[in-house]
């Protein structure tokens, strides 16, 4: 029972006046009890007594002394004191409560004349006896308050404020903001006359305000608790404490001094505190985020013995607060003190089945950051916890809800139980099913009032839990968007990074938020980076992109933003930051390219002053620490002994594993809300300790699978060039590797490599120690390297441009071969990637180690039998085995089928660049699709032509080498698979943006057009102008080889110097005598363009004198230095660009000779190039680059003789003849040393030109041709002949008119067509025969017989002309030309030649044959060119040529004349 008092006192009660007291309360209390509630309250009962009028005056005034429960609590009669009440007795109650209300108001209005101690110490006895006030009552005292504050004196402001807070006297944010700015100012004017009362008073009443300090406002009182700290009793200590924690002081932010003073104080009074004092204290502490470590050792050691003597008495709550408080300063588990940790787990054991939903909620938060062992805690602790969760889950609120899932995460509890059996699961309990099932009921039913702290706790426990977003149910996904759409913008920072990356780690997609949520994250993460510290950044960056919002989706405002944060971040980033930044960054897929000029400035900056910060620290270190210096050797076996080796090795290529962090992201501290749900307690606010350094992350880099994410990685990650780097930040990034890779474990040295080859960076450019560090880490590592980490590290040596042969030493090739051999398992990625980097490092798969080689072919076949198999891996796999040169014919039956089946399975899936990789790897391998079943022929068809329309540049560049590759020519695809293909090279050649295309990619799509068999007549138009265009506009961008390939291609595609336009050839040629002048032009190139220049058409006379120059200079070089295919190549394009022998100079000459004979000597002697393949100038591969002092091979012979033949067929000069004589000899020796099975059928027709050329026009003496093959020898079937063609329309049609002609005019006369009398080479169109004895020969030449546009004929002609004159003197050798035919018309035409040929055949049959007919017969010959010139000028005709080379010409009607 209280009453109600008035009273104003400075000093203590005298003893009479105690004595008064009590009687009057005794009489009070016997009056309440009779009365029974219906009394009337006693009035004007005043007692005065002047005591010491000088000093004070003591005045007692009782009026409206009511009994407690009924002043506190009106409203609230219980139902128990009033249901044995008469009914009238009701209304007798309301109006006492009406009488008592009035009274109230009364006395408070009459306060407005009272005294500034009067009215301090009214609201103190209202406080103290926590009166309940109306709204109306409050608004007019805190108006008062806001008249009076300025008045007030020091002990006054104390007590107002401890009044204040009690009472709850403040209905508006306004008037807390004015009042308790005007108190915080009085206090600090008054901070020199604070004592320990008042101190603890006014914290208490702040505290109870909800005021927040800041930490940019000064508040200079504080500064007093240094001074009045001593003074304090053990209570005073706990409220103080306490009272700082709340109102958001930061232990960092007080001075030295008053830290040291509060320190001792809580030393000096931690054995006399009572059980809740101890509690406030300790969740004080960590309100005021104090760090464990940081406390000295003394105050530690009483806390925990404060702790030791009081936890048997406290009470559950107490128990709870005790415990959250531990957990949140820091303190571990298990570096408790053995007897204080028993007594704890009892307590908690013992209290853990009564707990409320507060108890509960702090308990398990509690324990959870105090990271207890989950198998640490007994099953009855378990089943309490479960049990408490269903008992409460009814009446548990929203922040309660969120602090339990937290603290179950960091427990090691799952939401539902663990379906994985692996290691990772055993360490996680799981709640039960129905625990599980109400909790998500709570969160759902309480998600309404979750705030934005509770909404990014409770997804942090969900992650730590190993949550699924797909997998909760759907009514907690809303939940949790509502929220989020609710609270997002109220978030600060720490909880915005706490939310995105927690989003993220749960495997939600951006996608699944509605429009507006989006706007509204963006929003504020655009509000909110700006103040972010660098663990918030990095949480940030890398729960971006798990929720796959990479960086080019981002708004550019948003972009804009996080940039200047990182940048921010950077600037006092150390080493460790500087890397996991950079790789958070790559993990939103930012591209280096597209930063800001700006942010890579900044990064480069922090890389060099981060590393070199790191190296004078270790330096610093060194000489700070005594020791005997430990040699080189001993430190590197140390340094192996002591590397850690990681259990689970990720792939790089991977999402990154980012452990529970818990640090403060918060830069600098704002306005908090005020706002609190219900039932809210003091517990947690969010996972982050906000004592942690802001641009440390120190816990964030603990685990292993963060910082073995080297800052090397990262970069390569980002994609960022090696060569764009500045050379500072390359020395650096290279140091870094020296000083730190020799303690690293397998993991980091894999993505060590990953990195580097990310980066562009390439073996040679590497500086030589730093090349020897790493590959001694190889030899480190390989014992530990598992399938990922193994085939991670060969495909990064790969793409380092890493020669197996030549770059590795036989140490490193041990340990890698010994790595693959031991893997009893390898994966479908992990073989892909070891069988391409094996490929791609130039390693032939028949050089494997046996072991290897099974390891390998057992792995194959397990991916197919595993049937876990994607069209990535097996076009991965294939294509690397036709890099490492597999032949197809010699691998086992089970490896493929496996691969047969694999490619059956997923070639529906495959991708444009999937499916060209297949093709190409089943090309180099040998396999020909002609051999493999026809279902998976046509299921490789089929997806072809559904893919070559969505195909780029180099898929069809790719495509083009890959479909000649496995034997398929331009006939055996599809009509529809041609069309696309057509219509996809028109569209890519007509590009001009994509630099790809101008070189390499212009130069494969050439080649492999070439290699398809495509002719000029298959070209439209279009497509025709469109190559023509791109080549004139990229002529000059391609190298030597390049060219050498673009125009042999252009070669055999039957394309002519003449079908190039003007301004081409002149590029074309202008490229070529650059080059020329080049001193790394490789001989092989020049080979190959004359070869080249040859086979288009191209003639010596028409080079001009720069460029002849530039050819004989390569004449000399070529036949001095380079090998039998290399002059083989000179020789048979010179032949072809119709230069004859004695257009060449004395000089170049005797060099040539020379040269022959070198090459051709050669082969009798030993060599080791047996196995070299034979360089075919006829169909020159242009990937082919290497050198070497090739062998003879019979091509290359069989074109040198082919060629020479064409260049002396008509030399006439006996001393020219004579110097020939001794290459003839040399050449035919070298014929007899290959032997003739070794010759194609096409080249034993080269060398039998050659061989009639001796005998026939040359006539080398018979004894030099002693001991060689004669001509007899070799036989060429017709079809197979070098100089002959398809017969065409025009051909026909001459050969029918003038077989009809001759049957008119003779009988005996027969015409015989592709006749030869070079057993079987040479043939002509044709050759009239009386008996056995030939009359004439006909030639009927199209376009490709002359050079360009004028009527003089080729030399390969004019050679088979003089063969056949020399051969058969007395026969005609008449030539009728395309033009005159379709002038004059073919009936015409084989008339005259008719009449011609029966004039010949009557003037042979009347002539002896000692006589020589032939000057008759050349006589005959020209009457004939004049009838058909004669008419043909008579009839005006102006000769134009047409610009294509295989024209097919059709028939002309014979004019009526």
């Amino acid at each position: 029972i209280e009453i109600q008092y008035q009273t104003y006192i400075k000093l203590f009660y005298p003893v009479n006046m105690i004595y008064i007291s009590l009687v009057i309360l005794y009489i009070d209390v016997v009056i309440a009890y009779f009365t029974r509630f219906t009394y009337e309250p006693l009035k004007h009962i005043k007692i005065k007594k002047q005591i010491d009028s000088s000093k004070y005056s003591f005045k007692l005034d009782l009026q409206s002394h009511q009994l407690s429960s009924y002043e506190t609590r009106p409203y609230q009669r219980t139902y128990n004191s009033l249901k044995d009440q008469p009914k009238t007795n009701s209304k007798h109650f309301n109006d006492d409560n009406n009488r008592y209300r009035q009274s109230n108001n009364e006395d408070i209005q009459k306060l407005n004349n009272k005294s500034n101690n009067d009215f301090v110490f009214y609201l103190k006895s209202l406080a103290s006896r926590k009166i309940n006030l109306a709204s109306s009552e409050k608004k007019l005292l805190s108006q008062m308050l806001r008249n009076r504050i300025p008045s007030l004196n020091c002990h006054e402001i104390a007590i107002i404020t401890w009044s204040v807070g009690t009472l709850k006297l403040f209905t508006r944010n306004e008037d807390i903001i004015i009042i308790s700015d005007s108190l915080v100012d009085r206090l600090n004017h008054y901070r020199n006359n604070i004592n320990a009362e008042d101190m603890t008073m006014s914290l208490l009443g702040f505290a109870r305000i909800g005021v927040k300090f800041s930490t940019k406002i000064p508040h200079l009182f504080l500064d007093s608790i240094s001074r009045v700290s001593k003074d304090l009793d053990n209570q005073q200590v706990a409220n103080c404490v306490w009272s700082l924690g709340k109102i958001g002081v930061i232990w960092q932010s007080l001075s030295i001094k008053s830290q040291k003073s509060l320190g001792e104080a809580i030393v000096r009074t931690s054995n006399k505190m009572a059980p809740q004092g101890v509690a406030n204290t300790i969740q004080g502490l960590s309100n005021m985020g104090v760090s464990w470590v940081s406390l000295p050792n003394y105050l530690k050691i009483n806390i925990l013995d404060s702790i030791k003597l009081t936890v048997n008495l406290m009470k559950e709550q107490e128990l709870s607060n005790c415990i959250s408080g531990l957990g949140r300063l820091g303190v571990d588990w298990e570096s408790l003190p053995n007897d204080l940790r028993d007594l704890l787990y009892k307590h908690i054991v013992r209290s853990s089945h009564d707990l409320n939903c507060k108890g509960l909620a702090m308990t398990i938060h509690g324990l959870g950051k105090m990271n207890v062992n989950i198998h640490s805690l007994s099953k009855i602790f378990y089943d309490n916890i479960d049990q408490s969760i269903i008992n409460l889950s009814d009446i548990i609120n929203s922040q309660e809800i969120s602090n339990i899932i937290y603290g179950l995460g960091r427990l090691g509890f799952t939401i539902t139980s663990p379906t994985n059996k692996d290691d990772s699961s055993h360490s996680q309990l799981s709640l039960s099913s129905q625990a599980s099932t109400l909790l998500l009921q709570a969160l759902c039913r309480e998600s309404w009032q979750l705030t934005s702290q509770g909404v990014a706790n409770s997804l942090w426990g969900f992650m730590l839990m190993n949550g699924n977003w797909k997998s909760m149910p759907s009514k907690v996904q809303s939940s949790y968007i509502s929220s989020l759409s609710r609270e997002c913008k109220h978030m600060q920072e720490q909880e915005l990074g706490n939310t995105i990356y927690a989003l993220g780690k749960l495997g939600m997609n951006w996608n699944d938020l509605p429009v507006s949520v989006q706007v509204d994250v963006l929003e504020s993460i655009e509000d909110r980076i700006p103040f972010m510290a660098s663990v918030g950044v990095v949480m940030l960056l890398l729960g971006l992109g798990r929720l796959k919002l990479f960086w080019n989706e981002l708004p550019d405002a948003v972009i804009n933003m996080i940039s200047e944060a990182i940048s921010r971040v950077l600037q006092t980033a150390n080493h460790q930051t500087t890397s996991i930044l950079i790789h958070a960054l790559a993990s939103c897929e930012a591209k280096w390219d597209y930063l800001t000029p700006q942010l890579q400035i900044t990064i480069e900056e922090a890389i060099a002053r981060s590393h070199w910060d790191l190296q004078q620290s270790e330096k610093k270190l060194k000489i700070s620490t005594t020791g005997p210096i430990v040699k080189t050797d001993k430190l590197i076996s140390s340094a192996k002994s002591k590397t850690n080796k990681s259990t689970n090795l990720p792939k790089p290529i991977a999402a990154v594993k980012i452990p529970s962090i818990t640090a403060n992201t918060t830069a600098s501290t704002h306005k908090k809300s005020t706002k609190k749900s219900k039932g809210s307690i003091s517990s947690p606010t969010s996972p982050f300790v906000k004592t942690r350094p802001l641009n440390q992350l120190d816990q964030f880099l603990q685990s292993d699978s963060v910082s073995s994410y080297h800052l090397i990685f990262s970069l390569g990650q980002l994609g960022v060039k090696w060569d764009n780097l500045g050379y500072s930040t390359k020395e650096m990034l290279l140091s870094c590797i020296l000083t730190s890779i020799s303690s690293m474990n397998e993991h980091a040295v894999v993505n060590i490599f990953y990195g580097l080859s990310n980066m562009n960076m390439k073996w040679v450019d590497i500086r030589n120690d730093v090349r020897q560090v790493l590959l001694t880490s190889i030899v480190r590592i390989s014992n530990d390297l598992i399938e990922q980490g193994l085939s991670s590290l060969v495909l990064s040596l790969a793409k380092l441009d890493v020669c197996y042969q030549t770059d590795l030493p036989d140490e490193v090739k041990l340990s890698i071969r010994k790595a693959i051999s031991k893997q009893s398992h390898l994966g479908e990625h992990s073989l892909s990637s070891l069988l391409y980097g094996l490929g791609k490092m130039s390693r032939k798969w028949k050089d494997l180690h046996v072991d290897v080689r099974q390891t390998l072919k057992a792995a194959i076949v397990v991916c197919h039998i595993d049937g876990r198999i994607t069209a990535e891996g097996i076009a991965n796999s294939i294509y690397g085995l036709g890099l490492m040169s597999a032949d197809w014919t010699t691998l086992s039956s089970s490896v493929k089928l496996a691969l047969i089946n694999d490619i059956m399975k997923t070639i529906n899936d495959t991708t444009p660049t999937q499916l060209v990789n297949i093709l190409l790897g089943l090309g180099k391998m040998g396999a020909s699709l002609k051999s493999l079943p026809v279902k998976i022929t046509d299921k490789l068809q089929y997806r072809l032509t559904e893919l070559i329309p969505h195909m780029n540049e180099q898929h069809i560049s790719n495509l083009c080498l890959a479909l000649s590759s496995v034997g398929l020519s331009w006939f055996d695809l599809p009509q529809r698979s041609r069309d696309y293909l057509l219509n996809q090279i028109k569209a890519i050649t007509r590009l001009n943006t994509d630099e790809y295309l101008h070189s390499l990619g212009l130069t494969m799509i050439i080649v492999g057009m070439s290699r398809l068999g495509l002719k000029w007549a298959y070209f439209s138009t279009d497509l025709a102008d469109s190559i023509n265009s791109l080549l004139e506009r990229s002529v000059q961008e391609l190298s030597t080889q390049q060219l050498a390939s673009v125009l042999s291609s252009l070669g055999k595609m039957t394309w002519r110097w003449d079908n190039l336009s003007n301004s081409l050839r002149d590029k074309i040629l202008t490229r070529i005598t650059r080059l020329s002048n080049s001193k790394k032009i490789v001989l092989q190139d020049v080979s190959i363009i004359m070869n080249s220049l040859g086979s288009l058409g191209l003639t010596w006379d028409t080079l001009s004198g720069p460029l002849k120059v530039s050819v004989l200079h390569w004449i000399k070089n070529i036949s001095r230095l380079g090998n039998a295919s290399e002059l083989a190549g000179l020789v048979y394009g010179l032949g072809l660009m119709d230069c004859s022998w004695d257009k060449l100079v004395e000089d170049t000459r005797k060099c040539l000779l020379d040269g022959i004979i070198r090459v051709t000597s050669t082969n009798n002697s030993p060599s080791g190039t047996d196995s070299i393949k034979p360089w075919t100038f006829k169909y020159i591969p242009s990937e082919f680059s290497s050198r070497g002092n090739f062998q003879l091979q019979p091509q290359s012979l069989a074109n040198l003789m082919y060629g020479l033949s064409l260049m002396i067929f008509d030399v006439s000069d006996d001393h020219l003849i004579d110097e020939l004589n001794r290459i003839h000899i040399s050449l035919l020796d070298a014929v007899s040393s290959i032997g003739l099975l070794k010759f194609s059928q096409t080249e034993r027709e080269q060398i039998l030109i050659y061989a009639h050329l001796l005998q026939t026009v040359i006539t080398l003496p018979q004894p030099l041709l002693q001991g060689h093959h004669t001509p007899n020898e070799f036989t060429v079937h017709s079809s197979t002949s070098l100089m002959s063609t398809s017969s065409s329309r025009l051909q026909e049609s001459v050969v029918n008119a003038l077989t009809n002609a001759l049957s008119c005019r003779s009988d005996d006369l027969e015409v015989l067509s592709e006749y030869s009398a070079f057993n079987g080479c040479l043939p002509v169109d044709a050759s009239i025969f009386r008996g056995n004895k030939p009359v004439a020969f006909l030639e009927v030449d199209g376009p490709q017989h002359f050079k360009g546009d004028s009527l003089s004929l080729r030399r390969k002609d004019l050679m088979k002309e003089t063969l056949y004159r020399k051969k058969h003197p007395d026969a005609a050798f008449t030539r009728v030309r395309f033009d005159q035919v379709n002038k004059l018309g073919s009936r015409y035409v084989g008339d005259e030649v008719a009449n011609f040929i029966t004039i010949i055949s009557a003037h042979t049959q009347n002539i002896s044959e000692n006589d020589n007919g032939g000057f008759v017969n050349r006589y005959i010959e020209r009457e004939l060119q004049y009838t058909l010139e004669g008419k043909y000028l008579q009839d005006s005709f102006r000769l134009s040529h047409s610009k294509t080379s295989d024209f097919v010409y059709a028939d002309v009607e014979e004019d009526n004349s």
